[in-house]
């Protein structure tokens, strides 16, 4: 299947957050964390095909469990420099340079429950998967039920992976320029605005879809993160084309599951062992994070072509 530059960019857009929120720059961090999860699981959800159960299966260990274990292989190597307390496994949360690894957990728990429902007319499967979010994430985030293995952040994202799958980017593709510009700066005040409410007005806490915890208001988690969603794809729209920037941010993309991994290790051990601190440490951490996972990308195609295509 042929890539879709707007997608990656999309992808490297979101991968760039990512590692941004997990600097010690605390600007933008709260709406930065309101929508950068949301947007995988939407992406993510675009390229779900529908396919045998079984043989769906099998794909999804090949392409999220095995990465997974041998991620988890690479970053034990860590283990005598950085110490037991940055990468301790401890159920029901991977620990340290481990906790992104998250993500492939929870993707995988929700591309097989999402593939159950297939069979279901897509805005009866989009309702659906609407309550389950509800009731089985939203919900229990309010009463502090144990994320175990992930599975409450799981039905939490199945939704907006269900919108990715249904709805993906039919809106914009195709439209003209003016008007998906109009959209970013619409997108850009309205997720500032849910901001402003869900912080400044209602004194929500942090969202963070790695431990489950929500704010008290579904509709607006929701609303938010599709403002976000939105406000990233027209971004990458906008910018997209045969141009320097375009095509670096979606190669950037297309190595973002190598920079999820090992961003976090890059950044503790910087941490420990380097003696700096401050705005343009930190900043240099992100870009060294981003060209790492880029290097790394190329590795792992060369060594275990089989997994990492």
């Amino acid at each position: 299947m042929a890539r879709l530059q707007h997608i990656d960019i999309a992808k490297g857009a979101g991968i760039i957050l990512v590692v941004w929120g997990h600097s010690l720059i605390e600007f933008g961090h709260y709406i930065i964390y309101m929508f950068h999860m949301p947007l995988f699981f939407y992406l993510s959800g675009i390229f779900h095909k529908s396919c045998r159960l079984g043989e769906f299966c099998e794909k999804r260990v090949k392409s999220l469990l095995f990465p997974l274990l041998i991620f988890m292989a690479v970053l034990s190597l860590l283990i005598p420099f950085i110490g037991e307390s940055y990468v301790r496994i401890s159920p029901p949360h991977f620990g340290g340079v481990f906790g992104p690894l998250w993500f492939l957990v929870a993707l995988f728990i929700v591309s097989i429950m999402y593939h159950v429902m297939i069979q279901f007319k897509p805005y009866n499967r989009l309702f659906l998967c609407f309550i389950i979010s509800f009731a089985l994430g939203y919900l229990p985030s309010l009463y502090g039920v144990d994320n175990y293995i992930y599975g409450l952040s799981a039905f939490s994202a199945l939704v907006f992976y269900a919108i990715g799958n249904i709805i993906g980017d039919k809106y914009f593709a195709g439209r003209s320029r003016r008007l998906i510009g109009a959209v970013f700066i619409l997108s850009v005040i309205s997720i500032y605005a849910m901001y402003l409410i869900s912080f400044k007005v209602f004194h929500y806490e942090l969202t963070d879809m790695f431990d489950n915890n929500l704010p008290s208001n579904f509709i607006l988690f929701i609303v938010s993160a599709i403002l976000g969603i939105s406000m990233v794809l027209s971004f990458s729209i906008m910018i997209s084309g045969n141009n320097r920037v375009a095509m670096a941010v979606a190669f950037i993309g297309e190595c973002s599951i190598y920079i999820f991994a090992f961003h976090m290790a890059l950044m503790v051990t910087s941490r420990k062992y380097l003696p700096f601190n401050g705005l343009l440490f930190e900043l240099c951490l992100i870009l060294c994070s981003l060209i790492l996972g880029c290097v790394l990308r190329q590795g792992f195609k060369k060594i275990l072509p089989a997994i990492f295509k």
